[in-house]
């Protein structure tokens, strides 16, 4: 399953919660876990204590492959969740990263990528 988010960003691929076809992230952004679709959101900025400190933003997947299989291996709850892909702007690198687990300031998602969850 491709990206139907368009262009002016990079590709990636975001683990959510998925609740009635809706994206909904596990931290709140601005107060709120549900992900707007087929809009530019924008990430809330704070800082955070993360092994070190850093900035917040959206976490996402460079590759699908590396997604799944950071799915499979730390998530154990796996029901109503699923990686998606997106579209990202301002990425953050994260220091140290060996994960794969990369940060955005901007996500978009298309609600047509949601249409299998519906």
């Amino acid at each position: 399953m491709g990206c139907n988010c368009g262009g002016n960003g990079n590709v990636g691929y975001k683990i959510v919660e998925i609740k009635d076809g809706q994206p909904f992230l596990f931290h709140p952004n601005h107060g709120n876990r549900k992900i707007p679709m087929d809009v530019w959101v924008m990430a809330e900025f704070k800082v955070v204590r993360d092994r070190s400190t850093t900035y917040s933003g959206f976490h996402y997947f460079e590759d699908r492959a590396v997604a799944e299989k950071y799915f499979v291996t730390r998530f154990r709850n796996r029901k109503n969740r699923a990686v998606i892909p997106c579209m990202i702007k301002g990425v953050v690198r994260r220091k140290n990263e060996k994960t794969g687990v990369m940060l955005a300031n901007q996500i978009f998602i298309s609600s047509l990528d949601l249409l299998p969850f519906a």
